[in-house]
């Protein structure tokens, strides 16, 4: 049993406006579910060692002032086509600012399905109602890289999810 005790409320406080340090506010999130016994629907991206193509991105529009955005990522890559160890290199961006990155996000023989997880806290510092959309980028050091994968078996399961944490 709580009891909430207050002297005066004033202006329009209600439920939707009420920032507590350290609280999730939203989360958002894209998902891409791997389905078993069918191709998931949206097909593979591939990329070659020439350029980055854009693998998944989400959109999250702040509720709060200078709240933080933990961001975390799951993608699996199938490397395809290289001789012995291949690598697929990714790029994290945050609108289009470049924000993070990871040379061996992907690493290992061809033929082998890689998962590439990453999770770290973003400090924008923007006002409320900024639209930040966060974007996975990927190419490929030998051979083709497979990201998103699927297939006639079925598909891998790759996500986005963005949590807007209050200051």
């Amino acid at each position: 049993m709580s009891t909430l005790s207050v002297d005066t409320i004033q202006g329009q406080t209600t439920a939707a406006n009420v920032n507590i340090p350290n609280h999730i506010v939203q989360t958002v999130q894209f998902t891409r579910l791997g389905v078993n016994g069918a191709a998931a629907s949206g097909g593979n991206v591939q990329a070659n060692s020439t350029s980055y193509v854009d693998i998944m991105s989400q959109a999250i529009t702040t509720k709060v002032a200078n709240s933080k955005i933990l961001v975390t990522m799951r993608c699996i890559g199938y490397v395809s086509g290289g001789n012995g160890t291949s690598r697929g290199s990714s790029k994290v961006f945050r609108n289009a600012t470049l924000i993070g990155g990871d040379t061996y996000a992907w690493y290992g023989p061809s033929g082998l399905m890689t998962p590439m997880n990453l999770s770290f806290l973003d400090a924008p510092s923007v006002a409320a109602g900024t639209v930040l959309t966060y974007k996975l980028q990927g190419n490929s050091g030998t051979g083709t890289m497979s990201y998103l994968y699927t297939d006639n078996s079925g598909g891998s399961f790759n996500d986005i999810t963005l949590m807007e944490i209050a200051q």
